[in-house]
């Protein structure tokens, strides 16, 4: 519930809850930051936690009054609910106002989780968050409340009492006889009660010994199981750092022996064929230029020798048509001169020389 809505109805007469055992009709004191202050006419002052708070109720018309100025009522005022609970440390405190949850004692410690009760002998711890609401009681109070609760039964008592006699007026004897019937029955159901009362003392106080008892046993074996597992948390701890750094070294020794092997294998393989590259290389490139060189020596063979038959053909076959024209020219030229002698009538001196030359010109040509 928001905290200005509380406000608002501070001072005024409102009920807690619908219904239940901590349903309760009051006069709203205070709000705090998870609280509020409630004073009722049955348990006095009684600090409720927020939390639990499920509805309030506000009657406009009709309001009750509990005969108590607020001025003279003394309550705590704290930050929270945590801080109430430290106010009320070491006195005598009512958690809860019914139900198996609800129970009276002395307020002996508190803490972030649980406040820790001392009631008939027993240390009770109840969780902080599941409280309901709390409220101080003082012992002359309750001493008071037993008072009056014995006088109205004994009041209810001498009432029937009375009452009996008047009926049974007529007969004194029978009335000594149940009034004396009477006195043994209360005084067997004192010595009963008496007895009863012991009976719980003393099962109270066993029930109490065997909590402590239970309690410290519970503390002794959290507080061992706590140290165990520290130690062996640590000892795990240790184990494990020392298993995972000799991991790490076995890991990094085969890390390193693996690299280097695949680095050795790598490169013996990179080396091997690089070289086998390199000489299929040097292979192709000596192959290549003998070849070349061979092919060159042939070509150039071939050409040269060629080139010579063409050159030897080309010049023998100028000379003999240089040769045919010279020797043409010539006989031309004899012939030209011996007609014109002829003519003259001078027979040459060397016609006869001459056609015996051109006779074996002629046939040296034939032969060629």
């Amino acid at each position: 519930m928001e905290k200005e809505m509380l406000l608002s109805l501070v001072n005024r007469i409102i009920k807690v809850d619908r219904g239940g055992p901590e349903s309760r009709v009051g006069r709203l004191l205070a709000v705090g930051k998870d609280y509020l202050t409630l004073h009722t006419k049955e348990d006095g002052i009684i600090y409720y936690n927020r939390h639990h708070v499920k509805s309030l109720t506000h009657n406009a018309k009709k309001s009750v009054d509990l005969e108590v100025e607020t001025e003279e009522l003394d309550f705590i005022q704290a930050r929270d609910f945590q801080d109430i609970l430290e106010c009320l440390r070491y006195k005598w405190v009512k958690v809860n106002r019914g139900g198996p949850e609800s129970l009276e004692g002395v307020l002996e410690g508190v803490n972030n989780e649980f406040v820790t009760i001392i009631s008939n002998e027993e240390v009770i711890r109840v969780s902080l968050f599941h409280m309901r609401n709390i409220s101080q009681i003082s012992t002359c109070g309750k001493s008071k409340e037993d008072k009056k609760e014995k006088s109205k039964e004994k009041d209810k008592d001498e009432h029937c009492k009375d009452k009996k006699n008047s009926s049974d007026k007529g007969n004194k004897e029978s009335k000594e006889k149940k009034e004396n019937n009477e006195d043994k029955a209360n005084t067997v159901n004192e010595q009963s009660h008496n007895d009863k009362a012991n009976k719980e003392d003393k099962s109270n106080k066993e029930d109490k010994e065997k909590h402590e008892d239970k309690a410290n046993k519970e503390d002794k074996e959290k507080h061992e199981g706590k140290a165990n597992k520290e130690d062996k948390e640590k000892r795990e701890g240790k184990a494990n750092k020392e298993d995972k750094e000799k991991n790490k070294e076995d890991k990094e020794k085969h890390e390193g022996k693996a690299n280097k092997e695949d680095k050795e294998k790598h490169e013996g393989k990179a080396n091997k064929e690089d070289k086998e590259k390199h000489e299929s290389k040097a292979s192709k490139e000596d192959k290549e230029k003998h070849e070349g060189k061979a092919n060159k020596e042939d070509k150039e063979k071939h050409e040269g020798k060629a080139n010579k038959e063409d050159k030897e053909k080309h010049e023998g076959k100028a000379n003999k048509e240089d040769k045919e024209k010279r020797e043409e020219k010539a006989n031309k030229e004899e012939k030209a001169k011996h007609e014109d002698k002829h003519q003259k009538g001078e027979k040459p001196k060397h016609e006869v020389e001459i056609n015996e030359a051109n006779i074996n010109h002629e046939v040296k040509n034939e032969n060629e």
